[in-house]
């Protein structure tokens, strides 16, 4: 009887600790993902600029292979409520649009503007291999229901 409740302590400690061992595993990867997301190319139609946005670039940063924007933006006048952003590079010979992220919450945005725009943060994980070289004006549109909003970054350009 003692054997068999040793057998099982041991068994129970050895499960406990794979289980931390491997829980410190996917959290590693699951960290390591969040800062490895590429954001994809989209294929629509750019639509007709608005102009109607509240917007700011906060960081943009060159990480080698990999340029990251990070900022946030809103419709004027209204929350940033189940929006979706993507984000605009357009030169004289190309244009691009990406997919964004909303990695943070950014409750700083809602108390200065007074509506909620917790939402409101994007970041872009630009593969420098998917560019052609030359200079891009940055641009977002956000689509909130059916309303479609679209404005350029006035004086924000990327080299590539």
């Amino acid at each position: 009887m003692r054997d068999k409740l040793f057998s099982f302590v041991s068994l129970a400690l050895t499960s406990v600790f794979l289980f931390f061992v491997v829980a410190g595993c996917d959290k590693g990867k699951t960290e390591k993902s969040a800062e490895q997301k590429i954001s994809q190319l989209q294929s629509f139609a750019l639509p007709q600029e608005t102009n109607d946005l509240d917007v700011a670039v906060e960081g943009v940063q060159d990480k080698g292979e990999i340029f990251e924007i990070s900022g946030w933006a809103a419709i004027k006048s209204r929350d940033s409520i189940d929006t979706t952003k993507y984000l605009v590079l357009q030169s004289q010979n190309k244009t691009y649009v990406f997919d964004t992220f909303s990695l943070w919450k950014r409750p700083d945005v809602t108390q200065a503007f007074k509506i909620n725009r917790d939402d409101s943060g994007f970041n872009v994980f630009i593969p420098k291999a998917k560019i052609e070289k030359g200079e891009y004006r940055i641009g977002l549109i956000i689509k909130k229901d059916k309303l479609i909003s679209f404005q350029y970054f006035p004086g924000r350009t990327l080299r590539f």
